[in-house]
Order: structure tokens, then C-alpha cells, then sequence
């Protein structure tokens, strides 16, 4: 097992998205090819439109919802969200996470991402749709210096003289996820019950190891840290 140390992270990318496929409505993660990980659906409201409140439809599993870049919601399916309202010519922002699939029951063939997105009582049209696969790391080469940011990939190096089983833990993190020399190896969330992600020895190796953070919640976590025991739990 290896001792415990922290893992500061001090390189930065912004998320390397597919090429945008145009459409009038929200395409589902199907329909882009894509069976799991992230699309970013944007769109803008119509000029003459007064403020007014959004509502997202359909919405499987969870999104970050931005306003004119700004973000203004997380919300959860299942989960009642404070109200959020827009106004004309505003850029609405939806960042879809697919949180996996059920094998069983009446959810079995479930569809990924949203149905539609009504600004009061109308439909939103003119959508773009970025997807993201998340397994295996996004390839991307605009890594440099910069400052934690949510929705924006994170890297640190762990020097090793020799390898060994491990416990990873994101103690600033609220939800995202997390990769070991670029091998993802899992979600962490605050709320549990798991704290600690298990980091088995051959994943790592001596001299240089890399780990690449995804945090998709409100926080800008700025360090990984290695446990000598897992936390579960609470």
C-alpha cells in the first residue's frame, strides 16, 4: 500500500468536444452516437422573447445548466430544482452527463440526454450538440498552466519509486470524474457513500504517473489525495 501524499494538480484543458451537430431540437445521446459520457447542448433564445422560466424535459441523468455562460443550475432527474428564468437573446447552456443504464424493468432501452427545453410554453429550437466520450481520457494537447476551474480537465503527477495498491480520494471535489494514467477509474461524489476510489498497483508505475481530474459540480478542486485505507461510508 502506498503512503499517503497529496497529488497537486497544475495543468489545465478546456474539454475537447466532438465536431457540434446542428438540430431543431436536443438530439439524444443515441442519435450522436454516443453511449456514455457528456454532450453540451447550446442554444439562444429568440431576440423578442420577455424573461421567462426554463424548463428542461427529459432530462437523463443530470445536467449543468449555464446562462449567457453563466452557471445558474444543477439539476438531477428526479430531484425538484429552484426555478430559473431567461430572457430574449439569452445563450442557454445545457452540459448532460449520462450516469449509466438499467438491464432490467421498464427503463431497459432507456435514451441519454434531454427530450426538450421549453422557455415557459415554447419549445427551444436551433439546438447544437457537442458529445464527449469519457472512457477512455479525452485526447487533447492544450494542456498549460492555469487555475481549478468546474467543467474543465485538471492534471497532477504522482512520482513513484515503485508501485503499489492505493486509495484516491478528492477532498475539495462535489461530483466528477477521475483518471489513472489515463485508464478512468471511476466517479467520485460527495454525498458518498464512497469517498475513496480504489487504485490497484498494475495501473500505476515507477517514475511519473499521471492523474486527470473532470469536476463537473460547484467546486474547483486543486488537489488528489492518496489514503493508506479506504473511506466508505461516510
Amino acid at each position: 500500500m502506498l503512503a499517503a501524499r497529496e497529488v497537486i494538480l497544475d495543468e489545465y484543458a478546456e474539454l475537447p468536444f466532438g465536431p457540434a451537430v446542428a438540430s431543431p431540437v436536443p438530439p439524444l445521446f443515441e442519435e450522436l452516437g454516443l453511449e456514455h459520457g457528456l454532450v453540451r447542448y447550446t442554444a439562444t433564445l429568440p431576440a423578442a422573447s420577455p424573461e421567462l422560466p426554463l424548463t428542461v424535459e427529459g432530462l437523463r441523468d443530470r445536467a449543468g445548466l449555464r446562462v449567457d455562460g453563466k452557471p445558474v443550475a444543477a439539476l438531477e432527474r428526479g430531484v425538484p430544482a429552484e426555478p430559473v428564468t431567461a430572457g430574449g437573446g439569452a445563450r442557454i447552456s445545457l452540459l448532460v452527463e449520462s450516469l449509466g443504464r438499467v438491464n432490467y424493468g421498464p427503463r431497459t432501452g432507456e435514451t441519454k440526454g434531454v427530450t426538450g427545453v421549453r422557455h415557459e410554453r415554447q419549445y427551444v429550437h436551433g439546438w447544437h450538440a457537442e458529445p464527449l466520450a469519457l472512457d477512455p481520457l479525452p485526447h487533447t494537447t492544450a494542456w498549460g498552466p492555469g487555475t481549478p476551474a468546474p467543467e474543465t480537465l485538471a492534471r497532477g503527477t504522482l512520482h513513484l519509486d515503485a508501485p503499489g495498491d492505493a486509495f484516491l480520494a478528492v477532498p475539495e471535489g462535489h461530483h466528477g470524474y477521475l483518471w489513472v494514467n489515463g485508464f478512468l477509474l471511476g466517479r467520485y461524489d460527495a454525498r458518498g457513500p464512497q469517498h475513496t476510489l480504489y487504485c490497484p498497483a498494475p495501473l500505476l508505475h515507477p517514475g511519473p504517473n499521471t492523474l486527470t481530474l473532470l469536476e463537473l459540480g460547484p467546486t474547483d478542486p486543486s488537489r488528489v489525495q492518496l489514503r493508506e485505507t479506504p473511506e466508505i461510508n461516510g
